[in-house]
């Protein structure tokens, strides 16, 4: 039995186990293209795929599909040969941000900064001081789950999870690796140095470390990293440089994202799928990590989408609802700043109540109700014939919000501080920098002196490969650092029960 895998680059054969899900295969075989926020385990829906040929159900029907028919990859399973076809990757708009000059360089020759994102990498060439190109894909890891709880589940629940997800992310790397290098007449062998940040789930991926604390409390990571490492890609002789971690769920993308920040009391948040917060207070980093979900980055969301083309990013009304798509043309989808958008703009028009929930059809404004519909399930606010915002929806944003929100309440908390000590908020990650601040405050999602800082962790990255000061004093920053628990806290159970409001 053999599943066809058609993509944009290639088609490939892949013997198959009858009753093997599609979605097993396509693992199996790296399916770059599937997008799976619930790591296949059929709660989603969003890995749809053209499917022909002989398929079991999710009911347990047989069919014969002669032509490509959409289905679920993850509840399909296989009843003879099949055929699918990926769709081709879509360019997702990752930050990439790049240093200005450096004052001190100490790199010689060629080099790489990685910035391993759950949801995005970016990878950045350099000949000595001079930024030679960059790179940004999604991250091919999506296809075991939007998040890192997914896809440490999937490590402990697959026997060949651990090393299924060390090997799609070092094979991505490798490859983004070689495209900028044959891009600018050079070759893999040429590198000498690397340097590569991430939050602390993803370095053990990357370095192919158990994850099995991370699974339970106290959430003790086997490394936190602040070292050299070599033999990742053999035949590559780059030495890679992983600066050091906080904690489990607070890794050197934090500690590099602080690089720049002088003044104090200053705070700073990467808004993404692990919120990570610091407070920094004189030499003290006050520091945690609130399960936010990856609301804001479009996943686990009815008609969620990264900020890929197609996606609805903006939305505002004017006499009914009116929005901008990422690229133009029609909608397929809602990003974090669309998502935020919708329902601040829901919750101006009194759609949708401070407690969350989005008013049926007849008891909307009369403004509203003709763009609001009743299912079986939920109500939902219609803005195009393919996307829609849910009640559910909606409930998901609140809690992504108010534990972002709740966390910040406890840094203040612990270093006996108030909002208006806050000379200013660093707003780090791709939606932290693209929000729009006025739907931010209508909904309770607002920070004091906000600033967009970028991608912190791509630029960290970079000055980290660039200079062996600024590799000082990242070691300097983790070892300032403080970190307040979050779990069984009173002071952020509290201010997340208050917090939920809108």
């Amino acid at each position: 039995m053999k599943l066809t895998i058609h993509s944009e680059k290639n088609t490939q054969v892949i013997a198959a186990q009858p009753e093997e899900s599609i979605f097993s295969v396509l693992a199996r075989a790296g399916g770059a293209s599937l997008h799976a926020p619930c790591g296949g385990h059929g709660k989603c829906g969003k890995c749809l795929l053209p499917v022909r040929g002989a398929v079991t159900d999710a009911d347990g029907n047989i069919l014969r599909l002669t032509v490509p028919t959409p289905l679920p990859a993850c509840r399909a399973t296989l009843a003879g040969d099949c055929e699918v076809w990926l769709s081709p990757e879509a360019a997702l708009l990752v930050s990439m941000d790049a240093p200005g000059a450096p004052t001190e360089t100490d790199l010689q020759g060629l080099g790489a900064a990685i910035d391993i994102g759950t949801t995005t990498l970016a990878v950045f060439l350099y000949d000595g001081p001079r930024l030679l190109g960059r790179l940004g894909q999604a991250n091919r890891q999506g296809s075991f789950g939007a998040d890192v709880i997914s896809r440490i589940h999937c490590a402990l629940e697959r026997p060949d999870g651990l090393e299924a997800l060390r090997d799609t992310l070092r094979g991505q790397l490798l490859s983004m690796l070689g495209e900028l290098c044959r891009a600018h007449g050079a070759a893999l062998r040429d590198l000498r140095q690397i340097t590569a940040v991430g939050n602390t789930v993803m370095l053990h991926f990357l370095t192919g470390l158990p994850v099995d604390s991370l699974a339970v409390a106290p959430f003790a990571p086997v490394s936190l990293f602040g070292d050299t490492v070599s033999g990742l890609w053999p035949g590559l002789d780059a030495a890679l440089y992983l600066p050091p971690a906080i904690a489990g769920y607070l890794g050197s993308d934090v500690t590099a994202g602080l690089l720049d920040i002088r003044e104090t009391p200053a705070l700073f948040c990467d808004i993404g799928t692990n919120g990570e917060l610091a407070l920094l207070v004189g030499d003290t980093i006050y520091c945690c990590a609130a399960a936010a979900g990856p609301a804001f980055e479009g996943a686990e969301i009815d008609c969620g989408m990264a900020a890929a083309p197609g996606a609805i990013d903006a939305v505002w009304w004017d006499g009914g609802p009116r929005f901008s798509v990422i690229g133009g043309g029609a909608p397929r989808g809602l990003c974090g700043s669309g998502l935020l958008d919708a329902l601040a703009m829901l919750r101006r028009l009194d759609a949708v109540d401070e407690s969350g929930y989005l008013f049926p059809p007849d008891k909307a404004p009369r403004e509203v109700s003709p763009y609001l519909e009743k299912t079986a399930r939920d109500v939902r606010f219609v803005l195009s014939d393919t996307v829609y915002f849910s009640a559910g929806d909606v409930r998901k944003l609140q809690l992504a919000k108010a534990a972002l929100m709740a966390g910040a309440d406890a840094l203040l908390h612990t270093a006996g501080l108030s909002w208006e000590d806050i000379q200013t908020t660093h707003l780090a990650g791709g939606f932290g920098s693209v929000l729009n601040p006025q739907s931010a405050r209508d909904i309770g999602f607002s920070f004091p002196h906000a600033v967009a800082a970028g991608n912190t962790a791509g630029l960290g990255a970079q000055k980290l490969l660039l200079s062996c000061a600024a590799r000082r004093q990242v070691n300097d920053i983790a070892a300032r650092c403080r970190v307040v628990e979050l779990a069984g806290n009173p002071v952020f159970q509290n201010a997340f029960m208050e917090r939920v409001s809108l």
